[in-house]
This record gives structure tokens, C-alpha cells and sequence, in this order.
């Protein structure tokens, strides 16, 4: 599901199948974990140092100087072949070296940017890796933390979340945990499409031009009772469930 913020914080909660006060239990927590896997993003092309070393031995530029190296050999000319294999040898070497040290780069940067998170379990507030949570987990967010997983907020007190990340806004963007309503409406000018956000305990109707979206659609940069992975606590602390 991808509307959760636009659920009432009791049926997000009875979705979810989970307790703001208590959290899950320890063992709906590994059944979860064994269902939907661990929390974070699946690695894909990961180059092995063999893969490395072919890639930077089967570039043009390489190939042509090979070439250029037996030819001179056949003609002789070993010298010119000597110093040209010595010139691949010594390209391939530096590229290999350099591919190697970025993709292990990339990995520890990876693991340095998995934070630990406070999470409610039990009835008891513990600290886990970021990466064993599941859909349910109650975590509790502070100014600093990254936000571990995406969450929809149960209660939040001055809460400021930089998504720069996400939607380029250069400012922190204000969040709350008050449920929203989403409805759209069509306009009396050619059908055009409203969005209207029904916020509790507002006094004003904010309405959106917008091209014709999929039913309960907010934009990202309007969620302002969710929390997405990856953005960061400017300011303030929060109470959410991972979605």
C-alpha cells in the first residue's frame, strides 16, 4: 500500500496489525523479517575484482595498443612492443586499483549510512540496526537520526524532516502526525482536477491544480504525516510505524 498517510492513525495501526503503546512481540517481529526480508536496499551489479580487471583489459583504447604491440612485435620492432605492453600493463593496473578502492568505498559508505533506530518492542524501547525492521515496528525519531525506513507518524512534537533528497527543497519542510483526508473533485473548467487536503482541526480548504491522478494521490512534498528513508531529523521528535 502506498496511501498510508492518507489513513486515519487507528487504521493504519490496525492495518499494520500492531500496537502504538506495546509494539510487536519479539516473535511477530522475526516472522516478519523472515517474510519481507531484511530493511534495505537490494545490491545489484556488484562488480567481482576479476570483473574488474576484464573490464579495464577489453577497453578500446587497451585493445587498439595490443594490437599496436603484436603488430610491432611481428615486425620486430620489440622494443616499441615492450613499451607498449608495459603501458597497458601499467593503464590497466591504475584503472583496476581505482575501480576496486570505489566500489569498496560505495560498500562501507553503504554500511556507515544503515543507522540504528529505537524501536518499541514488547513494551520495551531497545535499539536495533536499522536493518531488521519490519512493517509494524513503532520507532522513535529524534533531531540527528536519519529516518531508517519510510513510517507514517503516530505523534510528533516540533518535527522538521530535510528531504532534500526526495523533492529538492533546499528547506526542512514542517511535519505533524494529524490524520489527513484526500478527496478530488472535478473543477467546472473542462474537468479539471482539484486535490483537496482535509486537515484535522483546520479551519482552511487548500486546493491544488492537478492533472488527473490516481484516487487518495498527495504529492510527496505535501505527506506531512509520513517520514520517508533516508531523509533526515532537523529538528524536533517524533513517534512513528514503519509502513
Amino acid at each position: 500500500m502506498s496511501n498510508w498517510y492518507s489513513l486515519n492513525r487507528a487504521d493504519v495501526l490496525q492495518q499494520l496489525d500492531t500496537d502504538a503503546e506495546v509494539g510487536l512481540q519479539s516473535a511477530e517481529a522475526g516472522r516478519r523479517l523472515a517474510v519481507y526480508g531484511p530493511n534495505e536496499l537490494i545490491e545489484h551489479n556488484i562488480e567481482s575484482p576479476w570483473q574488474i580487471l576484464w573490464e579495464q583489459l577489453t577497453a578500446t583504447v587497451v585493445l587498439v595498443l595490443i594490437v599496436a604491440a603484436v603488430v610491432s612485435a611481428v615486425l620486430g620492432e620489440y622494443k616499441d612492443a615492450i613499451a607498449i605492453l608495459a603501458i597497458v600493463t601499467f593503464n590497466a593496473f591504475l584503472g583496476f586499483r581505482q575501480e576496486y578502492q570505489a566500489e569498496r568505498a560505495i560498500v562501507a559508505l553503504k554500511k556507515l549510512a544503515v543507522p540504528t533506530v529505537k524501536v518499541r518492542r514488547q513494551g520495551m524501547v531497545e535499539q536495533i540496526s536499522a536493518r531488521e525492521l519490519v512493517p509494524g515496528d513503532i520507532v522513535l525519531l529524534e533531531a540527528g537520526n536519519l529516518v531508517p525506513a519510510d513510517c507514517r507518524l503516530l505523534e510528533s512534537f516540533n518535527l522538521r524532516i530535510s528531504e532534500a533528497s526526495l523533492t529538492g527543497e533546499s528547506e526542512p519542510t514542517d511535519k505533524d502526525a494529524r490524520d489527513m483526508v484526500v478527496a478530488s473533485k472535478e473543477g467546472e473548467d473542462k474537468g479539471a482536477v482539484w486535490t483537496e487536503i482535509l486537515a484535522e482541526n483546520a479551519t482552511s480548504l487548500l486546493s491544488r491544480a492537478a492533472s488527473p491522478l490516481p484516487k487518495n494521490y498527495l504529492a510527496l512534498a505535501d505527506r506531512h504525516n509520513m517520514a520517508y528513508m533516508g531523509t533526515t531529523i532537523t529538528y524536533g521528535r517524533a513517534l512513528a510505524v514503519v509502513t
